[in-house]
């Protein structure tokens, strides 16, 4: 099982989003969890962010590095997608 490490940015906004965003979010992580890198709703980012992938919630990204050697998933940011990939 992986452990999910929240950076401050993807903390913050996780803490100022209403409940029922919260709870998207944490139904996305569980996903995320069971499986990082299979999902209708996970991609492989390309270019600079080749080491990360993304999942896509809505209008939402969530983009996070995957830590085999350590069993972790670090998640960069929780952002509109607009704005994320910036």
């Amino acid at each position: 099982m992986y452990k999910v490490i929240l950076h401050k940015n993807a903390a913050k906004y996780y803490r100022n989003a209403d409940k029922k965003l919260q709870g998207r979010i944490n139904t996305a992580v569980d996903i995320i969890l069971e499986n990082p890198r299979y999902h209708v709703h996970i991609k492989k980012l390309e270019g600079e962010l080749k080491d990360m992938d993304r999942y896509r919630l809505g209008n939402l990204r969530i983009l996070y590095e995957v830590h085999e050697d350590i069993k972790s998933i670090r998640i960069k940011a929780i952002e509109a997608r607009g704005s994320v990939y910036r």
